[in-house]
């Protein structure tokens, strides 16, 4: 059985690097998970973002 994509975004998890705040949305497609984050303010998120000490909050 193939599952249609599914974007799961709530509830809703924001995180912190400095002054940058972000949010997550997860994927799903073909029994496999991707992790994207973007940023609230339109700011450029790191390309070393994944490496960077990220303080989720709610």
């Amino acid at each position: 059985m193939v599952l249609d994509r599914r974007v799961l975004n709530h509830p809703i998890i924001s995180g912190t690097v400095g002054d940058l705040l972000t949010g997550f949305v997860a994927f799903v497609e073909k029994d496999e998970v991707t992790l994207d984050c973007f940023s609230y303010g339109g700011e450029v998120v790191p390309q070393n973002f994944r490496y960077l000490e990220v303080q989720v909050t709610q």
